[in-house]
């Protein structure tokens, strides 16, 4: 061992009799090291890298010790250490992590670590006063998240002419040094939750690289001083719960800003919200003369911006300008939680949008025409009575969502089913794209024709066409479930819904693929029975390899095969996670073009069904007491008659051509 140079230990219960390190090391790294400093006899002069998170260390090294080769340092979570060792003796450390450690004073030999790239003091609540002076040459990443007693940044950060990041959020700093706008390399500054700062020095203009700024709960700030329209390398400003409610217009004209943030920005904060973009958690409003943020009439100048969030903005009728369509790089919108009834029509015109999240818009009654292709989030929606069907074709490489949870005026007037074919009646190629639907209902729909309301099994079996391979009308499956879930209770992270299928053939089976739709964030507890509609396209389902199986088991068998006369079955099982959950009936369906050529006469003769439960929904497609349904049917028939089609595959296999499901050598 005395020559060893690399040591890792992780998981070692009882290491009393450990009484030796060699001299050698290069590396040392031991998770929750249990001893208070070093043995004796070692002499770390050779080590490169110390890594000792989460230990009981109190004490380091020796002073005057040489150290240098040593370049890392991690003490992170070490609750002992409470004071730096001595610095002088290893000038070449670039790396030193001393996150959530019990420091209260950092040793004046800090100053010279002239090679310090990265300094982490993340969570270091004892900490109090940040060293006036250190070897900040070289400094490129300082973290100060979290240390809650630090309240001022000394002058001397602005002397850091390499620091690109700059972290301190959480701490309770009043105001930034002036000496921040000489950090000409500065591209992250992070003041999330600092929430005694009241506002910036105008010297922050001169930090001309910055890309995000960061300024969410930061409750008292009011202003922004107009040197920031220097930032024109600006990409992510977040203003969340701030106590801004008229943004500077020139905030608007930011053309390299591509995510922008004002949730919450409504005057003064009177409650604490969720910060995650997307999910977001909802609270009782304790007023209703709160102020609304003041959106401009013209929005053109956010030229690039992808992102957007209005949520709790205290926002109503006509506060969204309808000059929002000028936003064509807009990808996603949050508008959650405001008090519109109706949204501009120029929404539609938004070709890129991808995602609009509207959870807990109370008052709500109408969508506008919206692109076909959105992944589209309408939880708590309680008066929201219609979705326009949009008329427009596209092409979408996303998977599109109607996600409903109790909108139950909206189930009332609308069918899934029909939601789901004038959806994919647009899209340029239904054999792509997935698609999701939840709504309140306690039916399956008989659209779908195999079903079963065996809560205890939740398993359908399907029998297929046998020449479903190659049939060019036909475009995927269609799944449904009905579910209940208590989200009394928070949901857990992983709480899901999910199905997984499988297709057996006669000799073989091809393999479970899972599909899944999470429901952790949801903000709308669920009270009532919901369904929930996954279209599956064909091309999630590889279906050569089904004809290569087959041609596997012929040539090991010997035997002929007629992929014609061949019989496939689809099973699929769905299941729930979460607490008081449960899969209550479940649906399937083989989707083919007919289905949407027959869309608008099925449409016109059940235009006047509003029944949530879906009793009447075509009942002209559905099985009309033939579990195989009445297009399936018909496929069967059209096989038996030997109906022919020029579709070509090619097995990898046996090196073949399968033609009309036949093999020829």
């Amino acid at each position: 061992m005395n020559r060893l140079r690399l040591l890792r230990v992780f998981n070692v219960p009882n290491s009393r009799d450990f009484k030796y390190l060699s001299n050698e090391l290069r590396l040392l790294e031991w998770h929750g090291y249990p001893f208070k400093s070093f043995p004796s006899s070692f002499q770390p002069e050779n080590l490169v890298e110390l890594l000792l998170p989460y230990s009981r260390i109190e004490k380091l090294w020796k002073p005057n010790m040489a150290l240098y080769k040593l370049k890392l340092v991690d003490l992170k979570g070490s609750k002992n250490l409470v004071k730096t060792p001595d610095f002088s003796m290893a000038p070449n450390l670039e790396s030193l992590i001393l996150e959530g450690t019990g420091i209260v004073d950092f040793d004046p030999t800090v100053k010279f670590l002239r090679r310090l790239k990265l300094l982490n003091l993340r969570n270091c609540k004892r900490l109090r006063i940040f060293p006036s002076k250190i070897g900040n040459g070289s400094l490129q990443t300082l973290i100060l998240s979290g240390c809650s007693n630090i309240d001022r940044i000394p002058e001397i950060v602005g002397e850091m002419e390499c620091l690109k990041e700059l972290c301190l959020d959480g701490t309770g700093i009043k105001e930034l040094p002036s000496s921040i706008g000489h950090l000409r390399s500065l591209m992250l500054l992070n003041l999330k939750d600092c929430s005694k700062l009241e506002s910036l020095p105008s010297s922050i203009g001169g930090c001309e690289f910055l890309k995000t700024l960061l300024l969410s709960g930061c409750s008292k700030l009011k202003n922004f001083p107009e040197s920031l329209r220097q930032l024109e390398s600006l990409e992510e400003l977040n203003l969340s719960e701030t106590a801004i409610t008229t943004p500077p217009s020139f905030i608007f004209h930011m053309k390299n800003l591509k995510f922008l943030s004002f949730q919450g920005c409504k005057g003064p904060p009177y409650r604490v919200r969720s910060h995650w973009r997307f999910i977001s958690t909802p609270a009782p409003r304790l007023s209703t003369n709160s102020m609304t943020l003041k959106l401009p009439v013209i929005l053109s100048g956010l030229s690039s911006l992808k992102e957007l969030n209005l949520d709790d903005c205290n926002l109503n009728d006509g506060a969204i300008p309808d000059d929002i369509i000028r936003l064509s790089s807009l990808e996603a919108l949050r508008i959650s939680d405001n008090n519109f009834r109706t949204l501009p029509t120029t929404l539609g015109g938004l070709s890129k949008l991808t995602t609009l999240v509207l959870t807990d818009c109370k008052r709500l009654k109408s969508l506008p025409e919206l692109p076909a292709s959105l992944k589209l989030w309408l939880d708590g929606c309680g008066s929201l009575e219609a979705v326009a069907n949009s008329t427009t074709a596209f092409n979408s490489r996303v998977t599109g969502y109607i996600c409903a949870f109790n909108c139950f005026k909206l189930a009332e007037g609308n069918d899934a089913v029909t939601m789901l074919k004038t959806r994919l009646k647009l899209v340029a190629n239904a054999r792509t794209e997935r698609y999701n639907i939840v709504i309140p209902g306690s039916e399956i729909p008989k659209w779908f024709s195999s079903q079963t309301d065996d809560s205890s099994k939740s398993i359908i079996k399907m029998q297929l066409p046998p020449n479903f391979l190659n049939d060019t009308q036909f475009l995927g499956f269609a799944f449904s479930c009905v579910f209940f879930s208590d989200f009394n209770n928070k949901p857990r992270r992983g709480d899901h819904i999910s199905y997984a299928f499988v297709i057996h053939g006669r000799n073989f089976s091809g393999e479970f693929q899972t599909v899944y739709f999470h429901l952790e964030g949801k903000s709308t507890r669920v009270t009532k029975d919901h369904l929930w509609i996954h279209y599956l396209p064909r091309n999630y389902i590889d279906l050569l390899s089904l004809v290569e199986l087959e041609c596997k088991e012929t040539e090991v068998s010997g035997s002929s095969t007629d992929m014609l006369k061949e019989r496939f079955e689809i099973e699929v099982a769905f299941e729930i996670w979460g607490i008081n959950s449960m899969v209550k009936k479940c649906g399937a369906r083989i989707v083919y073009e007919e289905d949407l050529e027959e869309m608008d006469q099925t449409i016109h003769e059940h235009s006047g069904s509003t029944s949530s439960n879906f009793d009447d929904m075509h009942s002209n497609s559905g099985s009309n007491g033939n579990n195989n349904g009445a297009l399936v049917k018909r496929k069967w028939l059209n096989a038996k008659a030997g109906d022919q089609r020029n579709t070509t595959l090619f097995c990898r296999f046996c090196q073949s051509y399968v033609v009309n499901h036949r093999l020829l050598s």
